[in-house]
């Protein structure tokens, strides 16, 4: 690619020019034309169309919250609202981003997970609280550790994201060790003789001596995301100071491998 600029020529792609800084920009793309209004005040078409999404879910929220959220309305408007955005941002940015795609599908479906838990029911037709977080959750942390796995060894190493990947498994390790907590004071609180375990949505009917089949899958599921979470948090920091180190080493000299 050649720079409009400063003629700065590179085999590779780039948004702004490594040399000149200059910032490459489709000028037919529509979505990247700035409308200008009174004041000296401008702003895109991508800008004004995540402003419209934002602005639909909220009133979707207020709407909500007149209902006494009671039709998860909130739910179903964030699942279009922010996929629709998600989708779109990945579909219509063409440079490097400082989160790939994978992380951007992966914090909105984490979103929907934390959303679920309060506001999967619809009144009188079903409920599906208790299974959103007792069963997909975990099986979606399951599920998100080993993809997370493969990206992580089919990637180079220029194209790694080493901070924002450290703060996507932290999340992912808080989320499954609250899990674990919850479903620990649950046992805990049963085998003490109580008849109301304080974290009912993992209870899946679950009394002293009577173990449901749905608990049973329950308990695997958040066990296996508790460990898998924090084998790969621990292990991932391993691989990434000798990453680090290599570099050091690298740059400065030394004997290091």
């Amino acid at each position: 690619m050649k720079c409009q600029n400063c003629g700065f020529i590179s085999s590779r792609e780039f948004y702004r020019c490594p040399y000149c800084g200059h910032v490459h920009e489709n000028e037919s793309d529509v979505l990247k034309t700035t409308l200008k209004f009174g004041g000296g005040f401008a702003v895109r078409i991508r800008t004004i169309i995540y402003g419209m999404l934002v602005n639909l879910f909220s009133l979707s929220v207020m709407i909500d919250w007149f209902f006494d959220f009671k039709y998860s309305i909130t739910l179903w408007s964030f699942i279009l609202c922010f996929g629709f955005a998600v989708v779109f941002n990945i579909i219509t940015t063409k440079r490097r981003t400082l989160m790939s795609a994978a992380e951007k599908f992966d914090l909105y479906f984490l979103s929907i997970l934390i959303l679920a838990p309060g506001l999967c029911r619809i009144a009188g037709l079903f409920d599906y609280r208790a299974l959103s977080a007792g069963i997909i959750m975990p099986a979606y942390l399951i599920l998100a550790t080993f993809v997370s796995v493969v990206l992580l060894l089919r990637s180079k190493a220029n194209s790694l994201r080493p901070l924002l990947t450290e703060v996507l498994l932290i999340f992912h390790a808080i989320i499954a060790t609250l899990l674990f907590v919850f479903l620990l004071v649950n046992k805990y609180s049963v085998a003490a003789g109580s008849e109301n375990p304080p974290f009912h949505f993992l209870q899946f009917g679950m009394t002293a001596g009577n173990l449901t089949p749905m608990y049973i899958v329950c308990e695997v599921l958040i066990f296996v995301a508790f460990g898998l979470s924090w084998a790969y948090l621990i292990n991932y920091n391993i691989m990434l100071v000798g990453f680090i180190y290599r570099k050091v080493v690298h740059l400065y000299g030394g004997d290091g491998d």
